[in-house]
Parts: structure tokens; C-alpha cells; sequence
């Protein structure tokens, strides 16, 4: 369910490729996928569809695009035990 390219946050093309840097490089282990607080993986994949259905598929983020969203400078060793979101929603 990865956006099929990343999404452009900047309009200076510079800011841009230093954002993309930085939450590039942040992030050392594939992105896992996480379910909301009780709620099953069908319920999710189900609001998942009506987001992408009612904002369009563009503007609803999973999988490794999710890459953005995950704190940049989060203090941890390495391990795959990250804060990540389970979406992202424009």
C-alpha cells in the first residue's frame, strides 16, 4: 500500500531533497506495519479504502511513505522499535 512517490512537502526543490535526506537517513529498518489501538487489520485495511476512496489515493499515506511522518530525531539504538503512525491522512 505504499504511495508510489514520495510526497512533496516544499516548493524550493533544495528544502525538499534536505527533507527527503534527512527522513531518509533517519530511518534505518523498513517501516512495520502498526493497527490503531483496537482495531483489527480488516477494520483498518476497510477505512483505509474510504479514505483513499473519499480524498484520493494520493493523499492517504502508508507503508514506507509513512517514512515522512516518523520523528527524524526520536532518541533510540538500533532496534526496530520505533513511534511510527499507522497512516497518514492529507
Amino acid at each position: 500500500m505504499a504511495d508510489p512517490i514520495p510526497p512533496v512537502f516544499y516548493d524550493d526543490p533544495e528544502v525538499q531533497a534536505a527533507h527527503q535526506e534527512l527522513f531518509t537517513r533517519s530511518t534505518q529498518h523498513p517501516i512495520p506495519t502498526v493497527f490503531p489501538p483496537g482495531a483489527s487489520q480488516t477494520d483498518f485495511l476497510k477505512a483505509l479504502a474510504e479514505w483513499q476512496k473519499a480524498l484520493g489515493w494520493e493523499n492517504v499515506h502508508t507503508g514506507e511513505a509513512l517514512r515522512n511522518y516518523v520523528d527524524p530525531f526520536e532518541l533510540w539504538e538500533d532496534t526496530t522499535d520505533r513511534r511510527v503512525p499507522s497512516a497518514a491522512i492529507w
